[in-house]
């Protein structure tokens, strides 16, 4: 199933860049991919931790779940992610503000690829998230 146009949503420039500067992680204008690039999942507790205290732009609140869910994908690869905490953290947020990251929802999800082997390692954390939501969207 795909995601209507309108709710399709893309990390700015401006927003990575803004999050690179106040967590100190690497940022290059030419960087294609940046959440994917930067994903670590050292940087989850800290980047959870902000994302609920702090006052984000909308933005800048979509770029940093963007690094998140790539670092928990890495944290999946490594078949650590059962035992992270900050999942269920995270997983409330996409529930519960799905109409701000619907697009990474969608796109994490792998929605067109029931092939668990053909999805990315988190796909089976998200697709549920999707399969809640996704009625509102497409």
């Amino acid at each position: 199933m795909e995601l209507r146009q309108e709710f399709r949503r893309y990390a700015t420039d401006e927003a990575q860049k803004s999050i690179a500067g106040k967590f100190g992680i690497y940022w290059d204008d030419q960087m294609q991919d940046w959440d994917l690039v930067m994903a670590d999942p050292s940087w989850i507790p800290q980047l959870l931790n902000a994302y609920l205290k702090d006052n984000f732009t909308d933005d800048e609140k979509f770029a940093i779940m963007e690094l998140m869910i790539a670092s928990f994908d890495d944290l999946v690869a490594s078949e650590l992610l059962d035992a992270n905490e900050h999942w269920h953290s995270c997983e409330s947020i996409l529930r519960t503000e799905c109409w701000l990251h619907i697009s990474s929802i969608h796109y994490w999800s792998f929605p067109l690829k029931q092939d668990v082997d053909e999805a990315f390692p988190i796909s089976k954390y998200i697709r549920p998230i999707w399969t809640e939501v996704k009625h509102h969207f497409i």
